[in-house]
């Protein structure tokens, strides 16, 4: 049966039959556009072919919730999937799961937000939350559960993620020094060096390494639970080339060399994975070794305590330091645009204010 859509002002509308079991039972789709109309009767259609469908009036925010899941599970990063399951699983789903949708409102939501920030959770845990809450109900529109977005309104206040702690360059090397002679010493030149997220790091093949002109090449991540190996990025950016130091460079070929001879030995999983850090079966590291292997070399070395991450932030700053331009870090880093990298490097800004002023004040006669 074709489908009678009609335009009512600057809208469109048209009206389906929703009855399950013989009852007799229809339902009105208004809409901006018909493609928005055709869209929505697909998706009740299908709903309704596949005895999911509910009346919105009565969805339960867990039936919504497990919806948008489903839909979500393969259109984003394992990772990324696995964090908004986490926030809904440990905080939303408890407080608003048996409520019906129709009956959350601004106020609900605002009271859920608020009791969250008095429980002492951190601006940015709550504004997980928020972004989760909002694509929920972006989606319960946008499929014709709701008319309005109760969460169109809440408002985020994060905390600028600005970097507080790196080593010096004599710090660095000393470090490295030690760490020489340790199995994850690859991933830890990586991170320093080049500026490379520890997932991009643990996730690197050798032949994403371009020898002949010097160039990293970041094409895949493993996962923060050490499981998946993934081609999909954190941001577009995320996705580089990064130029690698000539002597690091040879450092490289070396251990590849190392690595061949044991490949051709050992092949198994080390043929399999082609991984520049690897376990000693070949397969991916635990995320968690490295930092157990890091602090072990870190307290041999006799320089502060860092994160893994904090290495990044440090091939950062000090190349900021010494004068490279922010665009460009930014561009190693892979970060989505420039301003994340200005507000978390702000305390290199003294630093370059004072070579600013060196520079100029040389120049005037």
């Amino acid at each position: 049966m074709k489908l009678k859509i009609k335009k009512r002002g600057d809208k469109y509308t048209c009206v389906i039959d929703v009855g399950i079991n013989g009852e007799r039972k229809q339902k009105r789709i208004t809409k901006a556009s018909k493609k928005e109309v055709e869209a929505a009767v697909l998706e009740i259609k299908s709903q309704l072919n596949r005895g999911t469908y509910t009346e919105p009036s009565k969805m339960l925010f867990s039936e919504l919730t497990r919806m948008w899941l489903e839909q979500k599970e393969f259109e984003i990063r394992y990772s990324t999937f696995k964090t908004y399951k986490q926030v809904l699983t440990t905080s939303i789903l408890p407080e608003l799961g048996n409520l019906q949708i129709a009956k959350i409102t601004f106020q609900t939501l605002i009271s859920f937000v608020n009791k969250m920030y008095k429980k002492s959770y951190t601006k940015n845990y709550v504004a997980k939350h928020i972004a989760v809450l909002k694509m929920l109900f972006s989606y319960a529109v946008k499929h014709g559960y709701l008319a309005n977005n109760p969460a169109k309104e809440l408002k985020k206040q994060e905390e600028k993620n600005t970097v507080t702690t790196v080593w010096t360059d004599e710090e660095m090397n000393r470090f490295l020094e030690v760490a020489k002679g340790y199995a994850y010493y690859p991933a830890f030149l990586l991170a320093i060096a080049c500026g490379c997220r520890r997932g991009e790091i643990l996730g690197l093949t050798w032949d994403a390494i371009d020898f002949k002109d010097g160039y990293i090449n970041i094409q895949q991540t493993l996962t923060g639970d050490g499981k998946l190996l993934e081609k999909k990025a954190k941001t577009k950016q995320s996705i580089r080339s990064i130029k690698i130091p000539p002597n690091v460079l040879d450092e490289l070929k070396v251990l590849k060399e190392k690595f061949e001879i044991k490949k051709n030995a050992l092949k198994g999983n080390f043929s399999k994975f082609n991984l520049v850090v690897s376990s000693k079966e070949g397969t991916p590291v635990n995320p968690r070794n490295i930092g157990r292997s890091m602090d072990l070399i870190t307290e041999k070395a006799g320089v502060p305590r860092i994160t893994f991450h904090s290495l990044r932030h440090t091939h950062a700053t000090l190349l900021m330091e010494n004068g490279v331009n922010m665009k460009v870090v930014s561009e190693r880093l892979g970060h989505s645009n420039i301003k994340t990298t200005m507000d978390r490097y702000t305390h290199v800004s003294s630093t370059l204010q004072d070579q600013a002023a060196e520079i100029f004040g040389s120049l005037l006669k």
